[in-house]
Formats: structure tokens, sequence, C-alpha cells
């Protein structure tokens, strides 16, 4: 093939990427000529070739002529041709020849990102911690050791997103944008082993006592109350957490209570009346008559 026109453009080139084609034409003719030079390629549309610029030039024997010419790379693979034409006898300019190179560029894979971006979150209804690092942009393909860190009184429940599990720690690596959720619940509070009981006679019902007194008390047990009336007084009943008339009372302990008792005087009858006096005589038997 004839050394006449030389073709020079990149191997590949990504898409979107502008790429510059030369096209230089070498005038072998052993005179001075008009040449017309041509770069085209199939950017639009797959083996249809489109100008991509063009020109006319005298060039010397032996000398050389470029034409520079540019087109975005499509997401495909292109052919790029250099052509040209030139004449003779003018002022008429007959077509003399014709010589042209082709080239294909292979469209090339965009290079690989330097970093993916991580998102973080705790939602709202799951609060109770963080996570450890938080949100920002990571090495590409490289891993990431999450660590998700429950406030006091919380406790880890699990990952979501693009992280799973329940244990507080996650590698994720890094190969694509990433979002990872984490979720916290507060610590369950144990029940209590004992509650509290408070007894009290108030001073306007004092008279007594209640046994078994103050105190604490096995959680959900029964406490058997019974009020105790002192010497001249008598027990009238409960008050707060107790209720009733008797004496005893069985009080369930699933919480803290509170009980009174109420005592009152007993009151000794008194009689009125009055005593009439009357004088008494004896017969001579010594059996006393009334003296009228």
């Amino acid at each position: 093939m004839s050394d006449r026109v030389v073709l020079d453009v990149p191997d590949s080139a990504e898409e979107g990427a502008v790429v510059n084609a030369v096209v230089t034409v070498t005038n072998d003719l052993g005179y001075r000529n008009w040449f017309r030079l041509f770069l085209a390629a199939d950017v639009t549309v797959e083996g249809e070739f489109e100008l991509i610029a063009d020109t006319d030039l005298m060039i010397d024997a032996g000398d050389s002529a470029s034409l520079t010419g540019s087109f975005t790379m499509p997401a495909r693979d292109v052919s790029v041709t250099g052509s040209c034409l030139y004449w003779s006898g003018a002022p008429d300019w007959d077509e003399y020849g014709w010589d042209s190179k082709v080239v294909s560029m292979v469209a090339a894979p965009p290079p690989p990102p330097e970093t993916f971006h991580l998102e973080v979150n705790v939602p709202s209804w799951a609060a109770g911690g963080y996570i450890d690092p938080g949100s920002g942009d990571y090495a590409a393909y490289s891993t990431v050791e999450l660590t998700a860190y429950p406030l006091p009184g919380y406790q880890f429940t699990g990952w979501a997103g693009d992280a799973s599990g329940t244990d507080p720690t996650y590698s994720l690596y890094m190969d694509s944008d990433k979002y990872v959720e984490a979720y916290f619940e507060r610590v369950p509070v144990p029940p209590p082993e004992t509650f509290h009981l408070e007894v009290n006679v108030p001073p306007w019902a004092a008279g007594g006592y209640i046994d078994p007194g103050s105190g604490d008390y096995a959680a959900h047990s029964t406490v058997e109350l019974t009020a105790y009336p002192l010497p001249g007084y008598q027990f009238t009943g409960w008050g707060g957490d107790a209720s009733g008339t008797d004496p005893t009372y069985s009080l369930y302990m699933d919480d803290d209570k509170y009980v009174e008792a109420y005592f009152e005087e007993v009151l000794v009858p008194v009689f009125v009346g009055r005593i009439t006096r009357k004088e008494l005589d004896y017969d001579a038997v010594r059996v006393p008559f009334p003296v009228s």
C-alpha cells in the first residue's frame, strides 16, 4: 500500500473523550500539485462515515501537509479514515487519483473510580447509638470496618442496608456506593426482686399497730397484715392499699404499697339514775320492815 497517506489516531479512547485525528499526505508525484485532504469517522451510526474535516492544499514535490480533525468518542469502537484526492491539468482539474487509510479505534472502559461514597444512618425509631466511622468517601475496593456503639442504657440489635447481621462490627467492601443502617433498643430492665411496704397509723386514728411493719418484701408475694388494738381501743378499718374492717388483710406485693390502719377508743357505758334512801326498822324476830 502507498505511504502517500498516513493516518494518526489513538488506539483507544473512553466514551465522551475528544479524539484528535491527523491525516498527513506526502506529494510523491515528482511535481507540485493540488491535493484535497479528508477526515471521516462512523461516529453516529456504525459503518456510516461522516465528514470530520477537509481542505485543499498545494503541495510541492516531496513535501508533506497535514489536516487535523476531532470528534467525541461514542460508547463503541469507531473506524476513522484519512483520504486524499489529487488533480492535474489546471484549469479543469480532472481527477487523477485517490488514496486512503482506515484505522479502527477501540472504546476503552472508563477508569475505575478512586473512591466510593458510604452513607451511614441510625433511624429515629431505632435511635440509641452511633456508627463509626461515619459517612464519607472511601478508597475504591477497600474494606471499611464499621462498629455500632450503643449509648448507655441501650443495646445494638442489628445492621441493615448493605450490611447485615447482629455483630456490632462489620467489614464492608467498598466496590460501589454503599448505604448502611444500625438499629438500637433500650436494654430491658429486669423485674424487681422486692417491693416496699410502708405501714402507718395516723395520729388522729392512733390506738394500735400493724404487724408486720414497714419493709421490703419479695415481689409478687402475699403479706398477711394484722391490726392490733391497744387496751381500751378497737380497730375500725384499713386505708391506702388495704380495705375492709377485718383486722387481718392479705396484701399482694405486685408493686410498692402503702397501708394505714385506723383505731378508736372503746367507750365504757355510764348509767345515770337516782337512789332513794329508806329507813328500816326490825320487829321482835329481827325481820326488817320499812318505816312508813
